[in-house]
């Protein structure tokens, strides 16, 4: 989970931002459809990029600059991120000498953990446990 501490103080608490990442062949798709579906410069398809056809070979296509940026999106690097995994506190469940059933703990749902708080993230495995 990539998350900083912002700069920007809200009623004097720190403000934490979580980073927000894309598909990047989403994007792409998207772009391209928006851009170049009605191209009449566009020939043909090499190497999974829109091409031009001219008389000393084939280039990429520069008619609107789009796959420029496109290229450049493809070329950066992916952000090293891992899925948010959700999970619950589930109740630890136990009787007394007078066989009274009571709550006595809670653990993670997804590593096992067992606490007596209930926190929002799990401190052993990172499931975010404030719902779905």
């Amino acid at each position: 989970m990539d998350i900083s501490i912002a700069p920007d103080v809200v009623r004097g608490w720190m403000v934490l931002v979580m980073a927000e990442y894309i598909d990047r062949e989403a994007f792409i798709a998207q772009k391209r459809e928006l851009y170049c579906k009605d191209c009449d410069r566009r020939k043909g398809m090499k190497n999974g990029k829109y091409r031009i056809l001219y008389d000393i070979g084939d280039v990429p296509c520069r008619a609107c600059g789009i796959e420029d940026v496109l290229s450049d999106v493809e070329d950066f690097p992916a952000a090293d991120v891992q899925p948010v995994v959700h999970g619950k506190w589930l109740p630890i469940i136990e009787a007394n000498e007078y066989g009274d059933a009571y709550q006595c703990g809670t653990y993670c749902s997804e590593c096992g953990e067992t606490l007596q708080s209930e926190p929002n993230f799990c401190p052993n495995c990172g499931a975010d446990m404030r719902g779905e």
